[in-house]
């Protein structure tokens, strides 16, 4: 049976690239088929139906590298049916994190050997896929600034310079926001989270309740108009004591559409679209991914 290795070289700094052969070597020693596969040009870039065709009748495909590259490969597993494991690569490897998917190539060989699948929910937001969450505020715009700047694979002190000019100039864009069709935030300045997982860079979690099994999206907004405010919330969030601010605006649901006068700047799973909007319809794909468990 054939295991399809699908690797983003930019990833963890070149680690992707020597996980490839370490996690081929050790697949073909199992007695599994492998084909590899390394994304062309940016990972947001890659089309599904492209990737597709290398996906019919694979056992799985195995994504090396961060949250962007499972990003990248999630919408051709759904058209396949193929399940979908994360070898974490990345950054943050936020979707590892989510199921407790490691680097350790005998823990993949037993989920393929067990065979445990599960379907879970995904995001559309303005016909752009997630998985993890999307967010409209400063980390978007540390994601933005970084989509400009990066060059080479240098982890996490790419980020240095792109946070300084974020906190020079945060980005709380005012902003309208329904869920399901109900008004929660009106004309705010602010930071918002959509979630369909929990986890989140640093550890911060503001979408705590987030559940990729649960059919609805956890939304959190906090206002917030500086970097002074800004950092009381992370502050907040890395303590789980967000909510417990009565500011703190929550809700649950399957649509969300934000609305602004001017454009602003957002992220999914920790990518930058390449543009800027002044409305975003995000909606709520239920039980569409297959992973293989761990």
């Amino acid at each position: 049976m054939t295991v399809v290795l699908v690797g983003n070289n930019r990833s963890g700094r070149g680690a992707a690239g020597r996980l490839m052969g370490r996690i081929s070597h050790a697949l073909q020693g199992a007695g599994f088929s492998v084909s590899r596969s390394v994304l062309p040009g940016a990972v947001g870039g890659t089309s599904p139906v492209f990737i597709a065709e290398r996906f019919e009748g694979a056992r799985a495909v195995v994504a090396v590298g961060g949250d962007g590259t499972v990003n990248a490969v999630a919408g051709a597993c759904i058209l396949t049916g193929t399940p979908v494991y994360h070898v974490p690569a990345g950054n943050e490897n936020l979707f590892a994190r989510a199921f407790g998917m490691t680097r350790d190539p005998r823990l993949l060989i037993r989920a393929l050997a067990r065979g445990a699948v599960r379907s879970i929910d995904t995001g559309v937001c303005n016909d752009r896929r997630f998985l993890i969450m999307m967010s409209v505020g400063p980390d978007a715009g540390v994601i933005a600034r970084l989509h400009v700047s990066r060059s080479r694979p240098r982890g996490h002190l790419a980020y240095l310079g792109p946070v300084i000019r974020e906190a020079a100039r945060p980005s709380f864009p005012v902003i309208d926001v329904r869920v399901d069709g109900e008004p929660i935030v009106r004309g705010r300045r602010g930071w918002l989270v959509v979630g369909n997982m929990r986890e989140y860079a640093c550890r911060l979690d503001p979408a705590s309740r987030a559940d990729p099994f649960n059919g609805v999206f956890d939304v959190v907004f906090m206002p917030a108009g500086s970097l002074l405010s800004g950092l009381g919330w992370a502050v907040k969030m890395r303590a789980s004591r967000h909510r417990r601010d009565p500011r703190c605006v929550s809700a649950r649901g399957r649509t969300v559409t934000v609305e602004a006068d001017n454009e602003f700047r957002f992220q999914f799973d920790g990518e930058c679209p390449g543009w800027c909007a002044s409305s975003l319809r995000i909606v709520l794909e239920p039980g569409g991914l297959p992973v293989l468990l761990p």
